[in-house]
């Protein structure tokens, strides 16, 4: 007997098996049917997600919730180097007619004038963002689509909040500078960061009648030699945030190789208004190095938000670790100084002894004569 696989297929659908096949074809149609929902979906769900924080280094963040509670009206004055954010009141639907901040600011001068209500996709939040076309990095950095930033001055170091670039930071208020984008003062770009979700709207313009609401508000003018923004007020911050009173110093201190900042500072004497010790705002100026033996002049100095600068010099002594030790073999033990007592002791009374016995001879020699 012949197999015929044509005719056996055949058979195959014209029995009851065909119900199994049209079966089958349903429920795989099913499933590809639901295959293709669910990446639609997923599709859909992505471009209304909120973008994610683009990370520096092992710094990190949260994502501001894109919602009206987040939503702001952020607006550049190119002409009076101004930012006037306003709030959107959720229960009329608009923007209300009232600041909620005001910032001062500095921008490249190719940004462009526009309006603009991002799209999610390509906005970004960063702690420290790497310069775009230069070296350096900057703080609390927002990135709204079509070239909008905002961030802080430039920084030479990453996570190093004493590397500010002070030139940015002057340019701040008054012109332009080479950085992409609007540079703000730290606790501003900060503000930003935390406060504005990325569907808020940007408009940038030049008005010259705008009201400057800038009048009132004044930037701290730092001193030569400060690389720490005054708004900053992370951990480390040297700038009192009360008024300061006094400062003072020995006018040398003497340490050993390796010894502590903390140590050197112990020496110093700093007061506030109210009498309290802030020695913890106080920075040393002059180059000076405690690993390496020498004789240094530097200066301890105070400064406040208010823009009081107080300092002192002194002369700092660093002496080797050889050295301390060998001053250390030179000084006599008690058993040495015993010793050394003794030993005088038993000298002087020898000394003593023989001039007497001396002068006992000479005497009984001067009597026998007499006799004679």
């Amino acid at each position: 007997m012949v197999y015929n696989s044509k005719r056996s297929r055949m058979d195959f659908f014209k029995t009851r098996n065909m119900k199994y096949y049209v079966a089958f074809l349903a429920m795989l149609m099913v499933i590809i049917a639901t295959i293709l929902l669910v990446k639609k979906n997923t599709a859909n769900r992505k471009s209304n997600e909120t973008p994610k924080v683009s990370v520096a280094e092992e710094e990190s963040t949260t994502i501001p919730i894109i919602s009206s509670k987040g939503k702001y009206k952020i607006c550049v004055n190119k002409a009076l180097f101004q930012v006037t954010i306003y709030p959107y009141d959720n229960s009329s639907g608009t923007y209300s007619a009232s600041p909620e901040k005001v910032m001062m600011c500095s921008f490249n001068e190719n940004l462009e004038e526009a309006k603009l209500t991002p799209e999610y996709s390509d906005s970004i939040k960063s702690t420290w963002a790497k310069v775009e076309n230069g070296d350096g990095y900057t703080r609390f950095y927002t990135y709204f689509d079509n070239n909008y930033s905002f961030h802080s001055s430039r920084y030479a170091k990453i996570s190093d909040s004493n590397t500010l670039n002070t030139n940015d930071y002057n340019a701040i208020g008054t012109s332009v500078n080479d950085l992409e984008g609007v540079t703000l003062l730290v606790a501003d770009a900060k503000w930003i960061f935390e406060n504005c979700a990325f569907n808020s709207e940007v408009m940038v313009y030049s008005n010259e009648n705008e009201q400057n609401l800038l009048e009132n508000i004044s930037k701290i003018e730092i001193p030569g030699g400060i690389t720490w923004e005054p708004t900053d007020d992370s951990e480390g911050t040297i700038w009192c945030d009360t008024k300061i009173e006094s400062i003072s110093s020995p006018d040398t201190i003497k340490l050993t190789e390796g010894a502590s900042s903390e140590a050197l500072i112990s020496h110093v004497k700093s007061l506030n208004s109210d009498n309290e010790n802030v020695n913890r705002f106080v920075f040393v100026s002059g180059k000076y190095d405690l690993s390496k033996a020498g004789t240094y002049s530097i200066s301890f100095n105070l400064i406040d938000k208010l823009g009081n600068h107080l300092s002192c010099e002194c002369k700092l002594i660093i002496t080797s670790k050889e050295t301390e030790t060998k001053d250390d073999n030179k000084k006599p033990t008690e058993t040495d100084s015993t010793t050394a007592e003794e030993t005088s002791s038993e000298e002087t009374g020898t000394e003593e002894t023989t001039v007497q016995e001396t002068t006992e001879d000479e005497s009984v020699q001067e009597e026998t004569t007499a006799e004679e």
